[in-house]
């Protein structure tokens, strides 16, 4: 009861409190629960540990690593041939695609999947039979929530809709939403594999663009599988390219596909932040409670006197502790959910994922570890003040705990101060820092054409005002080209992986990109003449100038074409930092027969991007340059795609954590500020007599200010050094996860130590100028 009547008569002590302690659960609940969810992702599936994803890992020079890219018939082969593999699945997607009914269009997620994707990943089916839906070409299923878009209440089935090619599917089929915590993305649309895939190589040799995935037996092992795979290998001859390229078949748990080495350490890092920032709101709760001793001791001595023991005055401020910590998770809660779109564009998922009932251990482990931190200490205190001290009232029974406690605060915001400099430069240098190109101002749209007719709509696009320039290519820049091997001209041996893109002779102008020796291609000259970029010529041991006119070849065997190097350019650096090599082939070269032969009179088109660049982004071009494509085939609906925008989705992953580094910081500088405020007003308190008897003997405000100034520094300067040496492993630790990282200079730690300084100075001037200008004979008078 008197934990209760405290917590109710002492309003604005107890106000700071729960506030401090709200901040810090609101941190710790939204780092937890995040990094918990990230773990969590692909456990639902009904039986996650026996799917497996396959991986090519290669070791060969220019492409080490694992890839998730596999060829389609693999999957099947294994699910075919090896009576370990009770099913596998390869698929396409999920891609952005327009689906038409009626008089409304809607934007949906669409994947392209076989008849065994639902038997591999169990993924619920509300109606339909998928192995019948997915078999003919013209059924598509679709979601729960593409059902309640499109049709509302209505009955779908055999519906008929279109997609933004105009082509006609017939809805046979309606399955569950997926989890959000699927690593493979959300879908809302399923349509047949094979039947769909256009012109997209499906066969064993190249064309190694989809992700596959194959389920175990029950009683089997995949090391059973892995043994076999020399067997499957060579039945379908893909050992020789395996060999070549040093690769080798990996299977994955797919329960292990998210979390990488990269994203694990990038959230121990976040855990550590996160940890760090309630353990600094505990310990403001421990110094604002730690600072009511001397008013609270007289009250104390008289429930000792009243035959309290220590234990009983321990529960007492233990319980206090509780009580407040339920208020404080309860408004943390409060503001979670009533901030749902702020949660969501933090984290990326929505309250009710993160805070499910399967997680409800995250706040209990929360509130369990802030009762820890924050009730022991001042129950151990308040339950030790013997009767003496007590009604003599005590000060320096508690000053040594104040001054740990501020002191280990100060190491937390310095580290958090580093880190915030360390992760906003990092990730601004991944956003807006130089990838070897101009990429502001350029739009693209994917038009289906053949080089002569994409000159005619090249000169058209060049004509709307506001339009600098227009080229084209097969891929964005920035979304990764096809491989392809780079041989010795003479040995015929395979030196390493290159990437391999077609272009036309405006692709350089457009971009923006560098000629640093030879020249462009041309559209009326030799077709067998290419780019290469630097990172190809490095590679290759030659300067720009030595590549120049150098003759090359992507094929083992002899007599295949080769190519000339006309020009080299500058490298084109993708979002995560990796300089890729690269070889850009002429877009004419697809039409040319294997005489070498121009088919200028060819009709067919290929699906190619065409890159504009824009004086400034404008919607009236945009527009307008919609309605002049419209004369032309397009796959996609004539969506015009904004290459800054690319940039931007691929780093949102990495946004995530940058804004939970942003919330975690700015908590911390609150409470840090909370603290310290705090303590310097009950060190004004405790020593307003003093004060007052230095100013009586001549002392002027300066000469006060700087006394307890003096007494801070002496905490101040120690503890920022230690948070400095702390934060440099903390930041070698987040580094590490970026190919390309920021120059860590000494200047950082001078700007965090500078930061923190002024902050905790400006903080003492602020609380001490008001006792300092008082009248001293009004202080010792009071006292």
């Amino acid at each position: 009861m008197y934990a209760l009547r405290y917590i109710l008569k002492g309003r604005g002590n107890n106000a700071t409190r729960i506030i401090s302690l709200t901040l810090g659960l609101l941190a710790g609940l939204l780092v937890f629960s995040y990094v918990n969810y990230e773990f969590s992702f692909d456990k639902f599936y009904p039986d996650a540990d026996r799917i497996y994803k396959i991986y090519y890992s290669s070791s060969a020079k220019g492409f080490e690593g694992m890839s998730s890219q596999t060829n389609a018939p693999l999957a099947p082969a294994l699910a075919k041939d090896f009576p370990q593999v009770s099913s596998g699945t390869r698929f396409l997607g999920p891609s952005d695609d327009y689906i038409k009914y009626g008089e409304n269009v809607y934007t949906f997620n669409v994947l392209l999947a076989d008849t065994s994707f639902f038997d591999v990943f169990g993924f619920n089916i509300i109606k339909g039979d998928p192995h019948s839906v997915l078999a003919a070409p013209d059924n598509i299923m679709i979601s729960r929530s593409a059902l309640s878009k499109m049709f509302g209440d209505g009955d779908p089935m055999g519906k008929v809709v279109k997609d933004g090619q105009g082509k006609a599917f017939t809805v046979a089929g309606i399955f569950e939403d997926i989890p959000s915590n699927c690593h493979i993305g959300k879908f809302d649309i399923i349509v047949p594999f094979e039947k769909n895939t256009g012109n997209i190589y499906t066969g064993w040799f190249g064309g190694d663009s989809f992700p596959a995935y194959i389920k175990i037996a029950r009683g089997s092992s995949i090391k059973d599988v892995e043994k076999q795979l020399p067997e499957i290998e060579k039945k379908y001859g893909i050992d020789r390219e395996l060999n070549e390229f040093k690769m080798k078949i990996v299977f994955v748990p797919v329960g292990k596909v998210n979390i990488t080495a990269s994203r694990k350490s990038l959230m121990s890092v976040l855990l550590a932040m996160g940890l760090l920032t309630l353990l600094v709101a505990c310990f403001n709760y421990v110094l604002i409670s730690i600072s009511s001793m001397m008013k609270r001791s007289k009250t104390i001595a008289m429930l000792r006197c009243s035959g309290a023991r220590k234990s009983d005055i321990f529960s007492i401020f233990l319980y206090e502790t509780f009580i407040l910590l339920l208020i404080s998770m309860a408004l943390a809660f409060m503001f979670i959910f009533m901030q749902q779109d702020q949660v969501r564009y933090i984290s990326k998922f929505t309250a009710s994922e993160l805070f499910s009932l399967k997680s409800i251990w995250i706040p209990v482990a929360v509130i369990s570890l802030a009762f820890l931190a924050g009730g022991l200490i001042p129950a151990r205190l308040f339950s030790g003040v013997s009767l003496q001290a007590a009604f003599r009232g005590m000060r320096e029974h508690n000053n040594k705990w104040k001054k740990a406690l501020l002191f280990v605060q100060i190491i937390c915001t310095t580290i958090t101060f580093l880190m915030l400099i360390v992760s906003v430069l990092q990730f601004r240098s991944m956003k807006y820092g130089d990838i070897g190109f101009d990429h502001h101002n350029i739009v693209m749209a994917r038009v289906v054409v053949n080089p002569w007719n994409s000159r005619t709509l090249m000169e058209e696009i060049k004509k709307i005002p506001n339009v600098a320039g227009a080229g084209w290519c097969e891929n964005s820049p920035l979304q990764g080209w096809s491989g392809q091997p780079c041989y010795d001209e003479n040995t015929h041996k395979m030196l390493f992986s290159s990437r391999y893109e077609l272009i036309d002779d405006n692709y350089v102008d457009v971009l923006g990109l560098k000629m640093l020796a030879g020249k462009n291609i041309r559209f009326d000259g030799d077709v067998l003449h290419v780019l290469v970029n630097k990172k190809y010529a490095d590679m290759r041991g030659w300067t720009p100038q030595q590549a120049a006119g150098h003759i090359i070849t992507d094929s083992s065997y002899p007599g295949e074409r080769v190519y000339t190097i006309a020009g080299v350019v500058s490298n084109i650096r993708v979002v995560d930092g990796i300089y890729l090599p690269a070889v850009f082939h002429n877009f004419k070269e697809f039409y040319m027969n294997s005489e070498g032969k121009s088919l200028r009179g060819i009709k067919k088109g290929m699906e190619m991007l065409c890159l504009i660049r824009l004086r400034r982004m404008d919607s009236g071009t945009i527009s307008s340059i919609r309605e002049l494509l419209k004369n032309y085939k397009s796959y996609d609906g004539y969506h015009i795609g904004v290459l800054d925008d690319t940039v931007t989705d691929n780093l949102q992953d990495i946004s995530r954590y940058r804004n939970l580094f942003y919330l975690v910081c700015i908590i911390v500088v609150l409470l840090t500020l909370m603290g310290l405020l705090g303590y310097i007003n009950d060190e004004i308190r405790g020593r307003s007599r003093e004060i007052a008897i230095r100013k009586v003997n001549g002392a002027g405000p300066a000469d006060i200010i700087s006394l307890l100034l003096r007494d801070i520094t002496m905490i101040t300067i120690p503890a920022v050094v230690a948070g400095l040496a702390a934060g440099y492993f903390l930041i070698a630790k987040f580094l590490e996860n970026f190919t390309n990282k920021i120059n860590t200079g000494w200047w950082i730690f001078l700007i965090s130590a500078a930061v923190v300084l002024i902050l905790i100075y400006a903080a003492e001037y602020i609380a001490t100028i008001g006792t300092v200008n008082s009248n001293p004979a009004d202080t010792i008078r009071n006292n």
